[in-house]
């Protein structure tokens, strides 16, 4: 059975009273609720220094009251800055399908509303909300103060300090370690960023000036879950996910030079830059039936492979497989 559960906490009132919260989800979830029962999504996880669209949430069959003017899920831009209804997204699959992985369910987004307008039809009710993954607008600018000392500071110590300055109460994801120790600066840089989308740029084009070698895509800072993932694809994460037989929907395709796209049954347990290898056998055959016999499960994706962006896509009640999907993009790092 396809899991989701979208728990919503509305902007505070005039009066500072924060309204209860919306809590939709499947009927086996530990919270119920039976109006509604189908949710579209289409939600990206990426680094900032390559932006992608706003993540997108419609819920049918919501209560008329959710749609009301009590309920307050717009930013309040009267606020500086403005104050944002948070929303936490869990998806992946309920025990129940012989092949379906609840372990892999989880939380996907937990992050802010951006814009949200709701939709009464003859007997079609919806509320369509636009996400972001972070709990904050990060259209919004912000004073991002830069100070990498001359040789005596790693990037990493830098950039975890002016992320701490500007986002004191957003923690940082990835472990002390995560980024190579060889991006030290050699000379005084400061400067002053007016947000993460700027400031990620920088930091990405950098790294690749210090670190100048072709396989080497720079250091990123992406959202996620848990707060700002930080990595460069040189240092080994905790653990490596294997990739099942079973996980995977169509082709593994090569979409860019050492760069694959999978499409996966909808999952949270992954985020960008995790590393990932892919099964001996695939349900890809990649030689022709008049070869030889022994290399036709052989698949062409050995190897390990560094996450770069996730692309959560699904409609909870169509019936194909192909609609309730996780799309990865990662780089080859064997090279």
């Amino acid at each position: 059975m396809r899991y989701y559960e979208i728990v919503i906490t509305p902007v505070p009132d005039a009066e500072g009273n924060t309204p209860p919260a919306l809590i939709y989800s499947t009927m086996n979830g530990v919270f119920e609720n039976s109006g509604a029962l189908r949710v579209d999504l289409d939600i990206y996880q990426s680094p900032f220094h390559q932006p992608t669209q706003s993540g997108a949430l419609k819920i049918y069959g919501v209560d008329f009251f959710d749609l009301s003017q009590a309920t307050n899920l717009n930013p309040d831009y009267s606020q500086n800055p403005p104050t944002l209804a948070s929303i936490q997204i869990s998806v992946g699959m309920s025990t129940g399908l012989p092949f379906a992985n609840a372990s892999q369910k989880g939380l996907i987004i937990n992050g802010s509303i951006l814009q949200a307008f709701g939709n009464w039809q003859g007997n079609l009710v919806t509320l369509d909300l636009i996400v972001t993954s972070a709990t904050f607008n990060p259209n919004i600018n912000v004073n991002l103060s830069w100070n990498w000392a001359k040789q005596y500071q790693t990037m990493e110590n830098a950039i975890r300090t002016t992320l701490g300055n500007a986002y004191p109460t957003i923690p940082i994801a990835s472990p002390e370690g995560s980024l190579n120790p060889n991006l030290v600066s050699t000379e005084l840089q400061a400067g002053k960023y007016d947000g993460l989308y700027q400031f990620s740029d920088y930091v990405n084009k950098q790294s690749q000036q210090i670190i100048n070698q072709p396989d080497y895509f720079g250091v990123f800072i992406s959202p996620s879950p848990l707060g700002f993932v930080l990595a460069d694809g040189t240092v080994p994460p905790e653990k490596t996910t294997v990739i099942n037989y079973t996980d995977i929907i169509g082709n593994l395709t090569w979409i860019d030079l050492y760069t694959i796209q999978a499409k996966l049954v909808m999952r949270s347990d992954l985020n960008i830059g995790d590393n990932i290898t892919f099964p001996l056998t695939s349900p890809v055959v990649n030689v022709a039936a008049s070869t030889y016999p022994q290399l036709r499960n052989n698949i062409s994706f050995q190897g390990t492979f560094n996450i770069q962006q996730i692309h959560h896509l699904g409609s909870s009640r169509q019936a194909s497989g192909n609609d309730w999907v996780t799309v990865v993009n990662a780089v080859f790092l064997n090279v």
